[in-house]
């Protein structure tokens, strides 16, 4: 069985996808704990047109045509549509989605990385959560600015986590 899957979308300006972006990616395909299902860049051009291809340097193993998953994804949800459901959609079903971002209202020039990532670490907590017919109320991903405002992160001036003094930021 497949574990829970996260379809993650960066953006960026240009064609190119960033080299560090690039070089950390490389970095988890050989992480055991989250495996790259699928990968899609697409570019908006200035002409307001899109272009899409799959990024097979990404897989580990594709054993399909790379981004085809992704397409498939995006034309059934129609880009924009919900593949959010209610949190009674019946057994395995501990993981929901929001909104698919549309591209066709990124900035033109500018580019986007889909990723389909499995997170082999979350199958024991998923199965063990349906064994028990729980169900999702909801999930998301914390930014930065979250995380630094309830102390798991420094902020910019130099605020450590734990303490409520501010002190010089690491030089």
């Amino acid at each position: 069985m497949i574990g829970p899957v996260q379809l993650m979308i960066i953006g960026f300006d240009g064609r190119q996808i960033p080299a560090p972006l690039l070089e950390k990616l490389h970095t988890l395909r050989a992480e055991p704990a989250v495996h790259i299902l699928d990968a899609l860049a697409a570019h908006k051009n200035r002409d307001g047109t899109i272009e899409t291809e799959g990024v097979p340097d990404l897989l580990p193993d594709p054993a399909h045509e790379p981004g085809a998953i992704l397409d498939r994804l995006m034309a059934r949800a129609g880009a924009a549509g919900t593949m959010g459901q209610t949190s009674n959609t019946g057994p395995s079903y501990l993981f929901r989605s929001d909104a698919l971002p549309d591209p066709r209202t990124a900035a033109s020039g500018t580019s986007s990385l889909a990723l389909l990532l499995e997170h082999r670490w979350a199958a024991p907590l998923r199965d063990a959560a349906t064994e028990v017919d729980a169900y999702p109320i909801d999930t998301g991903w914390l930014g930065q600015n979250t995380l630094t405002e309830v102390g798991l992160l420094p902020d910019r001036q130099g605020w450590r986590p734990g303490s409520s003094v501010r002190s010089p930021a690491p030089g």
